[in-house]
């Protein structure tokens, strides 16, 4: 898989050729997070010159939505990428910049964005805390929602189900928005005790907008294998969903569902046992500022053992 599939692994001794990558926020197949993660190796390795920039909507393989105003955005975004630096014509473009468009479900996309790159992305979080204790059991979850956001027989990109929560579900439910609300652009983060006692058990997460009238809609997902405490004390862990570009409208509530798996997205593990999670964070990046009540500036990032932070989010964003 090192060798031969991704293009992280490739050697990078030297600068790469100029880059502009995008993904689809809702392309199951292909998410943002290893373009994100190649743009941020290649920008901590060479700096800010390196020539490498980003530029993620609602498109690409199921659930993408591919619509044409934002293909046409895209491709004339790529056009101008190729005159400069194959035909010489126009201005170079910005070193590491970040372009988004939202998703969205009744109308045209919001954006586009721009971030002079992706730790400016979003200088917001909304952040949320659940101390209670709650188990995540083997066979939980309703397979009518998971069928509904299957990424090929499901509904698409705008499915919606029942937000009711689920029996054997970890659950955790912010208020809903009020104001403007407020759009979620990158990847929401838990932070949590966890505590798994089989060496193959897993935890899906769905991040849904329940709308007022009961219904949900999936925002983002992940899958993650949680460390293995054999029954001991629980560790803190830490893992992110894939990125997404959403607004939550006034009246809307983010929820966030944990579960044993997201069938028949992800399959179930062999051996699922049950998970128990407890002090969970919820951290939401948002692209709107600061305001000293919702929306707060972003905490600092838990790091596991052994990692390090990419340069732009070392230097102070």
């Amino acid at each position: 898989m090192t060798t031969h599939h991704s293009s992280y692994y490739v050697d990078h001794s030297e600068a790469p050729a100029p880059l502009l990558i995008s993904n689809g926020w809702t392309d199951d197949l292909f998410p943002p997070d290893e373009a994100i993660r190649f743009y941020n190796r290649t920008r901590t390795q060479f700096g800010p010159s390196a020539q490498v920039s980003l530029f993620f909507m609602d498109y690409g393989h199921q659930r993408g939505q591919n619509k044409a105003a934002d293909l046409d955005l895209l491709h004339a975004r790529e056009d101008a990428w190729f005159d400069y630096y194959l035909r010489g014509v126009g201005t170079a473009p910005p070193s590491g910049q970040v372009e988004t468009l939202t998703k969205t479900c009744d109308g045209p996309s919001a954006g586009p964005y721009l971030a002079a790159n992706w730790a400016k992305v979003a200088p917001g979080e909304i952040r949320y805390a659940s101390a209670a204790p709650q188990t995540v059991l083997p066979v939980a979850g309703d397979p009518i929602v998971g069928q509904a956001f299957d990424p090929i027989t499901g509904g698409g990109a705008c499915a919606t189900a029942s937000g009711s929560d689920q029996t054997g579900v970890a659950t955790y439910r912010l208020p809903a928005t009020s104001g403007a609300g407020y759009t979620l652009m990158g990847s929401p983060t838990v932070v949590a005790d966890i505590n798994a006692i089989g060496p193959t058990s897993q935890l899906a997460a769905r991040l849904l907008d329940v709308a007022p009238d009961g219904t949900e809609t999936l925002v983002a997902r992940a899958l993650y294998r949680p460390d293995v405490n054999a029954g001991l004390t629980p560790t803190r862990q830490v893992f992110q969903l894939h990125p997404v570009g959403w607004k939550f409208a006034p009246g809307h509530s983010a929820k966030l569902e944990l579960l044993p798996s997201d069938v028949p997205y992800g399959r179930i593990s062999n051996g699922q046992l049950p998970v128990t999670v407890s002090n969970l964070q919820l951290r939401l990046p948002v692209l709107e500022q600061p305001n000293g009540g919702v929306v707060s500036s972003p905490a600092p990032k838990l790091l596991p053992a052994g990692y390090a932070l990419a340069r732009d989010f070392s230097r102070g964003r």
